[in-house]
């Protein structure tokens, strides 16, 4: 299924062949079209007239969402060597905390016990864990999911688990092409921060190591 999504996300742009050929053939009964070339070029406009307003629309959409969004923002440092991670990914993509981050250990939700944690511990063989019953983290760096018709969006936070007071929080992304993604697959997503420029760069960087930026 993976490799069907990936083919389609490359190739999806050859469905809009579809709509033009039959234009390209409806083209032929107008009487002031009478080459081959201009029945292409109709087709062609007409097709895209139809696509390429309907995905600006949804393009704007996004860009709204995005200013809504904001820069990554840090409001206070602090010092810690671990943390409570709240992400569904903490047991897999989350240990690039200990292996990349710099941190020493991790709590996180239990995989195997229902309102347990795993402490993760960073050890001079590899990385270690435990099962424990409760949490001794003082801060915690929480990831949310949203999705909806046109994108998906990750809301990091890093706050005070005591206190609740947020020390940082900056957001990722996603524009999935909206009701023209059929047809535009990969040739029509977008996201932000855009890592293409080099100001959206800095900015999905500072999105990915918001905990590093804040804690160490």
């Amino acid at each position: 299924m993976m490799l069907i999504g990936i083919i389609w996300a490359m190739f999806a742009p050859l469905l809009l062949l579809i709509p033009v050929f039959v234009l390209y053939l409806a083209a032929g009964r107008i009487p002031v079209i009478k080459t081959r070339k201009l029945r292409v070029l109709f087709a062609a406009a007409i097709t895209l007239s139809v696509v390429f307003p309907v995905w600006l629309r949804d393009s704007a959409r996004f860009d709204a969402h995005c200013e809504a969004l904001g820069v990554s923002q840090i409001f206070e440092k602090r010092k810690a060597d671990g943390f409570f991670l709240d992400d569904s990914t903490a047991n897999s993509f989350g240990m690039r905390y200990l292996q990349e981050e710099g941190f020493q250990w991790m709590e996180a939700r239990s995989i195997y016990n229902r309102g347990g944690f795993t402490r993760y511990e960073k050890t001079a063989t590899g990385i270690t864990q435990k099962e424990i019953d409760r949490l001794t983290a003082a801060i915690e760096v929480k990831s949310d999911f949203t999705e909806d018709s046109i994108s998906s969006t990750t809301l990091l936070t890093v706050k005070d688990r005591q206190t609740g007071k947020v020390l940082a929080r900056a957001a990722n992304a996603s524009f999935n092409g909206g009701s023209a993604s059929i047809v535009l697959g990969a040739w029509g997503m977008r996201s932000c921060p855009s890592p293409m420029s080099s100001a959206g760069s800095e900015e999905f960087s500072r999105f990915y190591h918001l905990a590093k930026l804040t804690l160490r």
